[in-house]
């Protein structure tokens, strides 16, 4: 998470979420859905599965893996536990992803 001070300079709060440490890379990959889908295939980076390393963001809300909003499946496939509809907006964020 993001915020822009007066001096344009970003800086990173701690939410309780995944934390990160200077210089690692961060990386997205985003959707605007055409049909209903569940499963996000990443194609831009790959993660390690309980490492805390993603933010999963549906239609602006950031959705919390400890109260079962996703599932991290595999090392390139995020499973949502709903039905994301037509015209929404999926956002994957990895945190020392490669």
């Amino acid at each position: 998470f993001l915020r822009k001070d007066t001096n344009m300079s970003a800086s990173i709060w701690d939410s309780g979420g995944p934390s990160v440490t200077p210089g690692v890379t961060i990386k997205r990959q985003s959707w605007l859905l055409a049909a209903p889908q569940s499963a996000f295939i990443l194609t831009e980076f790959t993660y390690t599965p309980g490492a805390n390393q993603l933010i999963v963001i549906v239609n602006g809300v950031v959705q919390d893996l400890s109260l079962g909003d996703y599932e991290e499946t595999s090392s390139n496939i995020v499973t949502t536990t709903f039905t994301v509809g037509v015209g929404e907006r999926v956002s994957i964020i990895g945190l020392g992803v490669e």
